[in-house]
């Protein structure tokens, strides 16, 4: 291919050509090769220079900078990268929603993760993110609603970066939204809601096809600058076309079939700007203000969202926007479990999610065309195929959408994981290298997350593999990801926590008087050979029920008569200190029956005769007996009720 394109003369159309790449991480791959083949070079001041600002004389110069310029990764990219606004016309969608800081809760070990990178060899996140030549950014990892990584080493953190073809995934999500109240039927083609295509190729492609970036048409990236691809970037950036200057809509109307639809993945920014028209047409507004009132409206975003627009006002949803990166992330938070941590409802359903995933095509159809690129760039050839605007889905349901020069959102649903970086590095991306093996460390695979505790299905875990203890690296995580919805679930987290409290919570230690004394053993076979049905209806001894792997029972004892009549320790050693949990609570009655019995307490008394706290509540008339009994008549009620009814901790 690089042979031929220099065969034909059009060497000369390299700088065109970067344009025409769109913010797109995979074509960039064919500009690497053609860029090594014509020694072209450029020097590049470090990013760390620029993290706190760009010097004057840089910002005349990239303001008067020609476009494969400011597209080549170069310092007038740098400068563009986070000046966007400066450049083009732009619609501010500001922030709705008060704001909602993450929590940061840092796992060490991510910066230890490695990889191979293109053209550096094979570092730690740590050492790549001090290496200058990474020109990366920043970037931050968010698991379970909580920022687990953040580092800016060539910005800051409430710079405004452009998006590039991140942005994508914006449109895909609000034609979801509209196929899924009944407005738009995928199986229809886009002339049926855009009436100015109808008549043309473009108006025949269907909606599901356009998603998938399959159309047929001739509007994948090109050297030509005659090409719809590179007319459609020239318009959005003010740049005539042999002297004149036409609406968007009528140059993306020119484009003609090459081959059928469906048949490859063909990655256009093109049909991109195709659901872009869609959205406006359907629902009569512009796609910055559907946007904001479906999603960004929604969103605890930390920073307005700047929508880049064409000069006749049409938004170039396809790759030009720009954000906070902390914002993408919360973007990228809405296709997980965590959503509520960074929204206000639920934007992205799991029908949505579940439709992205079915929605893959078959392993030709995507390395048939624009995909065998992504394999190239993560070195990966586990990956499926791309689904509505995202450039990859993995088999365990991962998703990946990438950007020119760097830009990544990497999302897991499954781990509840969202990794999320900006870079100025064209053509080679090194950072893309990173995210796979971050989220496939195994720090983010032992639990569900905090947010689908009650609506999800919890992730099996064998209570036998804590027999022996924990890794450091694990111990680690599982101490870093505690809280009190894992304390009472039965995640591994949990698990973890009721051998290890003393690690989260202060406690006091109660010591012995006197000498051990030890249980005789006198074992009764017949105790593990008692059996029971279970759910299934099948006859199952204690002993099979035990040696399980899936059983969840942790350590078992019976006692007769003073001797130990079966023991068994599937799931913990013999030393270890388990929580009690509710079992502590005859410890309670226990006490209070020896006060009793010295005198010091009368049961028939009311709890307020001794606590003078509950005096002036319905406390005042519970008995102490009643409370022994658990027979106070009182429930549970939210804190808030508690606190102004009782005015006491735990009273309920």
């Amino acid at each position: 291919m690089i042979q031929m394109i220099l065969s034909r003369g059009l060497l000369k159309f390299l700088k065109v050509l970067r344009i025409a790449l769109s913010g797109y991480a995979l074509p960039a791959l064919f500009v690497t090769s053609i860029a090594a083949a014509t020694s072209f070079a450029q020097e590049r001041t470090p990013l760390e220079e620029f993290r706190d600002g760009f010097p004057l004389e840089l910002s005349v110069q990239a303001r008067a900078a020609d476009l494969p310029t400011l597209m080549k990764g170069g310092d007038e990219a740098a400068y563009m990268n986070l000046r966007a606004s400066e450049f083009m016309p732009t619609a501010i969608l500001p922030v709705r929603q008060p704001a909602k800081p993450l929590e940061v809760s840092e796992i060490p070990a991510i910066s230890k993760i490695e990889a191979e990178t293109w053209k550096m060899g094979r570092m730690t996140l740590n050492e790549f993110i001090a290496k200058p030549e990474s020109y990366l950014q920043g970037i931050v990892v968010v698991h379970r609603g909580k920022i687990v990584f953040e580092r800016y080493p060539r910005m800051r953190p409430d710079d405004n970066h452009l998006w590039m073809s991140i942005s994508k995934v914006t449109c895909s999500l609000v034609i979801d939204m509209l196929i899924a109240e009944g407005k738009i039927d995928l199986s229809e083609p886009l002339s049926a809601y855009i009436p100015e295509f109808a008549g043309t190729p473009t108006g025949d492609v269907l909606v599901l096809d356009a998603l998938d970036m399959t159309t047929g048409l001739d509007t994948e990236p090109s050297g030509d600058p005659d090409s719809i691809h590179v007319r459609v970037f020239s318009h959005e950036l003010g740049m005539p076309y042999v002297g004149q200057k036409s609406l968007l809509i009528d140059v993306m109307k020119e484009a003609k079939p090459i081959m059928k639809p469906g048949k490859a993945f063909q990655y256009s920014s093109h049909t991109t700007q195709l659901l872009v028209y869609l959205a406006e047409a359907v629902e009569n507004k512009r796609w910055a203000d559907i946007f904001e009132e479906r999603v960004w409206s929604k969103m605890h975003a930390e920073a307005p969202l700047q929508v880049h627009l064409s000069p006749d006002g049409i938004a170039a949803a396809h790759g030009l926007v720009s954000g906070q990166l902390r914002d993408l992330a919360r973007f990228g938070m809405l296709y997980t479990p965590s959503w509520s941590a960074a929204a206000t409802e639920q934007v992205v359903t799991d029908a949505m999610i579940s439709d992205i995933k079915k929605g893959v095509r078959s392993k030709e159809f995507f390395v048939g065309g624009t995909g065998a690129g992504a394999q190239k760039v993560f070195a990966d050839d586990t990956m499926l195929s791309n689904s509505r605007q995202w450039d990859v889905v993995w088999p365990d349901g991962d998703l990946y959408k990438g950007g020119l020069m760097g830009q990544g959102l990497y999302v897991s649903p499954k781990r509840d994981l969202v990794i999320a970086y900006f870079s100025v590095n064209a053509p080679d991306e090194p950072i893309n290298r990173f995210a796979r093996p971050i989220a496939t460390s195994g720090l983010f695979d032992s639990e569900k997350s905090e947010a689908s505790e009650n609506n999800a299905s919890q992730k099996d875990f064998s209570v036998r593999e804590l027999r022996n203890g924990y890794s450091a690296s694990d111990a680690y995580r599982l101490n870093s990801e505690w809280g009190l919805d894992q304390f009472l679930s039965a995640a591994e987290t949990g698990a973890y926590s009721y051998l290890h409290l003393p690690e989260f919570l202060p406690h006091a230690v109660i010591r012995r008087d006197g000498p051990v004394s030890v249980p005789e053993s006198r074992p009764n076979p017949a105790i593990g050979a008692t059996s029971l049905k279970d759910a299934d209806g099948n006859l199952l001894s204690l002993d099979e029920m035990i040696k399980a792997d899936d059983s969840p029972i942790q350590g078992l004892i019976v006692l007769h008569r003073g001797a130990i009549a079966y023991e068994a320790y599937p799931g913990m050693r013999r030393t270890d200190n388990h929580v009690w949990m509710s079992n502590a609570k005859f410890l309670a009655g226990l006490l209070i029956g020896q006060l009793e019995d010295e005198g010091k307490i009368d049961v028939q008394q009311t709890v307020a005769h001794y606590l003078p706290e509950a005096r002036g509540t319905e406390w005042e008339k519970i008995k102490v007996i009643d409370v022994l009994h658990q027979q106070s008549g009182m429930v549970p009620v939210t804190p808030e009720a508690k606190a102004k009814t009782l005015n006491l901790p735990d009273l309920d």
